[in-house]
């Protein structure tokens, strides 16, 4: 039986919504089918959060896209472009719920760790490196991963008569589908959407590749240092 992934999507969206711990067997139930079905369309947790995470995007692009922003008032173009990503917020919030669950734990030990290595009349000066490293390490690492993103993205190859503007993002591929026949839009958006997961797919494994890096080496660096005093800098 044919399984409509979009329900399956949506089903685990509201259940990670409520509760971003939910298990796999969790969102199987919640989407009314079995486990097994669920594996044979989502290999683990990464590929349905990152499933999510695209699904989200392109229809958030979609609504900017058809909401048409730059036409008669600002307060209009907003209430349209809200009216079109309501529907959309679930599956993205659900997404960055895990997400932002997993950076604030791994935040919390860090700033502890760092503060817990220097003598307290240090504190406020490691905790501006900190905060400097943070903010840089998000602006380079959106713009690295966004850019693998895109570049891998921009590469696909769609049916003859693809427009150009459909290789510019997610959005602009269904926006020109909607303007295209049939036989030519199916396969223009199967082509753009796989393109799209393939990039995150590849930024995701990018990702984890740099964390794993920076844990051996904190593991390295910090394997002798005793955070046991209870105290910094006592």
């Amino acid at each position: 039986m044919a399984v409509d992934r979009d329900h399956v999507l949506r089903s685990a969206a509201a259940l990670l919504t409520r509760r971003s711990t939910a298990t796999m067997d969790e969102v199987a139930e919640a989407a009314g089918i079995s486990r097994a079905t669920l594996h044979r369309q989502f290999a683990g947790r990464d590929a349905l959060v990152r499933a999510l995470e695209a699904l989200g995007i392109a229809g958030c692009e979609a609504a900017l896209a058809a909401a048409r922003t730059d036409e008669g008032p600002a307060a209009d173009a907003v209430r349209r472009l809200v009216a079109g990503i309501e529907p959309h917020a679930p599956l993205l919030g659900a997404a960055l719920l895990v997400v932002g669950l997993g950076a604030g734990l791994s935040c919390t030990v860090t700033a502890y760790v760092i503060l817990s290595g220097v003598p307290k009349e240090q504190a406020g000066a490691a905790s501006a490196v900190f905060e400097t490293a943070y903010e840089l390490g998000a602006a380079l690492g959106i713009a690295v991963l966004g850019s693998i993103v895109t570049g891998v993205y921009r590469g696909f190859t769609g049916p003859a008569g693809t427009p150009a503007e459909a290789h510019e993002s997610l959005g602009g591929a269904v926006e020109a589908a909607s303007a295209l026949p049939a036989h030519t839009a199916e396969p223009l958006l199967d082509a753009a959407r796989q393109a799209f997961v393939d990039g995150l797919t590849l930024a995701a494994g990018t990702g984890a590749v740099v964390l794993l890096a920076a844990a051996a080496a904190s593991w390295f660096v910090l394997r002798d240092q005793r955070l046991d005093d209870g105290v910094p800098g006592e």
